[in-house]
């Protein structure tokens, strides 16, 4: 009899096949296999969906550039009105002026023109325009991006904690010389209040100055990335001086110890703010501080009157998140950034927040500030 090659004989002559305990050492092999090729297949997916990202924001900031060519320089206000626009702030975002240079044309003059005609605040509209968010503003990586209104891509305030003080029916800017003489927080060129900054006044130098970076979108949950923690005690406001009385370091301590990437169960949480206003312009919607680090915890102190707000930049990506400097460039920022040095020496967190000159948040800060002088150094 002719003795096949791919098949073992008994001694009664029959063929034989494989034995229980080889197959399962095949099945065995393929599945170390495929758990060794599963990393490596998400990795490149994530590298795919952190370069369209990076694309986005690209697309982004060089809307930003034609915004100011149609505008003789000016950039963008933070949350304030259309240009020429009299009537109470509508929150306006930058994001909704940029539109008409990122193929939105239509949806900015709808949104322009409920503003102007019927005095329409974008916050909460059920405008069809403001409910769909816009794709150029989305992160492929952020699972939460299909909600409606949803923005990842939020514009920079510097590195000043900001606030708002509320009137009893809606949010009034301070930054308005109509309101009490609230100071104009000068850190950023999108912050709220009557005030266009121009390419010129990144003093700092435009290549040197982050303008836009990434939040996650809020989910609901007490994740450190999306949520806002709130307690009176984490962030202090001096009323007499218009400024914060305690230190940024302190938001740091609202980390669960058995969970760092959740909020303590003991802190009240606002999980329906981060990133679910496309249209409106406000901070803890649509902007970010450059304080502490990416993906550290975001911190209000609660209050109604007057309410400041620390709002940290976070992404979905591993290790830091992306962010588009003034002179359109992209680059990637780890989560590791220094933001505990400053020109006075260590500890820069510690420190309370300046209205000029050199950051006390190391790199981070710097980064973000826009005339803190510090453009020799970074």
């Amino acid at each position: 009899m002719r003795q096949l090659k791919n098949f073992r004989m008994s001694e009664k002559g029959d063929f034989r096949a494989f034995t229980l305990v080889e197959l399962l050492v095949v099945i065995a092999i393929i599945g170390i296999l495929i758990a060794l090729l599963l990393p490596a297949v998400q990795a490149a997916r994530e590298a795919a969906r952190r370069m369209q990202c990076s694309n986005h924001m690209k697309q982004m900031a060089l809307a930003l550039h034609n915004y100011v060519d149609a505008y003789k320089e000016s950039l963008p206000a933070g949350c304030s009105q259309f240009q020429n626009y009299t009537q109470d702030f509508a929150n306006v975002s930058p994001q909704v002026m940029l539109l008409p240079y990122m193929e939105g044309m239509a949806r900015y003059e709808a949104i322009s023109n409920a503003v102007l005609n019927t005095g329409m605040n974008v916050y909460n509209s059920t405008l069809p325009e403001i409910l769909l968010p816009v794709p150029t503003l989305l992160c492929p990586s952020d699972t939460n991006k299909k909600q409606e209104r949803a923005s990842s891509l939020c514009v920079c305030w510097g590195d000043w904690i900001d606030n708002f003080t509320h009137d009893g029916s809606d949010w009034v800017r301070p930054a308005d010389p109509r309101y009490n003489g609230w100071l104009i927080n000068n850190r950023g060129a999108f912050t709220c209040g009557l005030k266009w900054t121009s390419l010129g006044g990144v003093v700092d130098g435009t290549s040197n100055t982050i303008a836009i970076g990434e939040r996650v979108i809020a989910d609901g949950s007490n994740d450190i990335l999306n949520t806002f923690a709130i307690d009176a005690s984490i962030i202090v406001n001096d009323p007499a001086t218009n400024s914060v009385s305690s230190p940024p370091s302190l938001c740091l301590t609202v980390k669960d110890p058995d969970n760092p990437k959740q909020i303590k169960p003991s802190i009240p949480i606002a999980s329906n703010w981060a990133g679910l206003q496309w249209a409106d312009g406000r901070v803890h919607y649509t902007g970010f501080n450059t304080i502490l680090p990416p993906n550290s915890p975001t911190c209000t102190d609660g209050t109604l009157v007057i309410e400041r707000i620390l709002v940290s930049a976070s992404s979905c990506h591993t290790g830091g998140m992306n962010t588009a400097r003034y002179d359109g460039s992209v680059s990637f920022v780890s989560s590791t950034v220094d933001c505990s040095t400053w020109s006075g020496g260590s500890n820069g967190l510690d420190q309370l927040p300046v209205r000029g000159g050199p950051s006390p948040y190391g790199v981070w800060g710097a980064m973000g500030s826009i005339n803190g002088g510090e453009s020799k150094g970074l």
